[in-house]
């Protein structure tokens, strides 16, 4: 993947970025094949929906009226080299930078981090273990 693929956008949104004023870029890809998937349009890697220079020159616009751009997906890092780029750029522009990642790729997320001020780990399992992680989360290890 050369250019970012963006497959997906949020305008604004006051829950993606913890306590800033926010949009959210959806970008296409995706290694895991959730059963429970809320985005399964994203997983096949092609050509994003939304071009990303256009994209960013509607972010310039968004100066000064958003704080935050928020990264997600599919699986944002797995476009590597391209959303790393973008990030930075984004950066630039004076805007917080948010990640959701399910942390299947942390090297990316390792060459991401000077540009990303805050991260989301979506929890990811089986659907047959899905709920016995739950259940570990919420400290009752008796319905194991």
């Amino acid at each position: 993947m050369n250019a970012i693929q963006i497959g997906g956008l949020v305008s604004f949104t006051t829950i993606d970025y913890p306590g800033k004023l926010a949009c959210v870029l959806f970008l296409v890809g995706c290694p895991i094949h959730c059963a429970y998937c809320s985005n399964p349009h994203l997983i096949p890697v092609g050509a994003g929906e939304y071009d990303p220079e256009k994209v960013f020159d509607w972010l310039k616009s968004r100066v000064g009226k958003l704080e935050a751009v928020v990264f997600s997906g599919g699986e944002a890092l797995m476009q590597g080299q391209s959303v790393i780029e973008y990030m930075r750029r984004v950066r630039e522009l004076g805007f917080s930078i948010g990640l959701h990642t399910n942390g299947f790729y942390p090297e990316n997320l390792a060459a991401a981090s000077p540009f990303i001020d805050w991260v989301g780990i979506d929890y990811k399992a089986t659907q047959t273990n899905y709920e016995l992680g739950w259940y570990r989360l919420q400290g009752n290890p008796d319905k194991l």
